[in-house]
């Protein structure tokens, strides 16, 4: 059995802890994602600069990156407030057909 993880300390809520594991995945992923994908920026950049200008696919890119941030942290910060276990099984899709509830949770 592994050893019990260290206690979480008090002033990381789950959202700065959501925000701390998004800069660890961004420094994780983006030493590979420039080793494996920068041979078709070049060409994805040219092609959107030339539908829809430089300013607007500078303006796309900061708005998709702003809008998805933000769909992820109000996704956490509505899953701070539900159950945990109405959340592993609504993320897994059983619900009970009868009752529209999760299975396995005890739900009034």
């Amino acid at each position: 059995m592994p050893p019990p993880l260290p206690p979480r300390p008090q002033h990381i809520d789950g959202i700065n802890l959501f925000g701390l594991i998004s800069i660890a995945s961004l420094l994780f992923c983006a030493p590979a994602a420039i080793f494996c994908e920068s041979g078709i920026w070049k060409a994805a950049w040219e092609t959107s600069v030339a539908r829809s200008g430089e300013a607007g696919t500078l303006q796309l890119l900061l708005w998709g990156g702003l809008f998805y941030h933000l769909y992820n942290q109000v996704g956490m910060a509505a899953a701070v407030r539900v159950v945990e276990c109405s959340i592993a099984m609504l993320s897994r899709g059983r619900v009970d057909p009868k009752c529209h509830a999760p299975t396995g949770c005890c739900v009034a």
